[in-house]
């Protein structure tokens, strides 16, 4: 099974997070090619679903977007707590 999440985030979670953030958005650009691949009319899609996949991948790339600011601009540990609680 894919491991989603670093095992120890709390080490360094602004590298943690940036990893696990560039990998899922790989993955979602992989299946998207997939499905682009497979000629699939759009009935033969779930719409609802694949709206989802877009707006994770929004998500993801607003959190990127997010790491890169000046430190001190985002409380990193409290969005990393929310991710990966202790």
């Amino acid at each position: 099974m894919m491991q989603l999440w670093p095992v120890e985030p709390h080490r360094n979670p602004r590298r943690s997070a940036r990893a696990c953030l560039e990998t899922a958005r790989l993955d979602l650009l992989a299946l998207f090619r997939a499905l682009d691949g497979m000629d699939l009319s759009p009935e033969e899609i779930p719409q609802r679903l694949i709206r989802q996949l877009f707006e994770l991948d929004a998500d993801d790339a607003e959190a990127l977007w997010a790491l890169d600011q000046p430190k001190g601009v985002f409380d990193l540990a409290l969005c990393c707590a929310t991710l990966w609680p202790l």
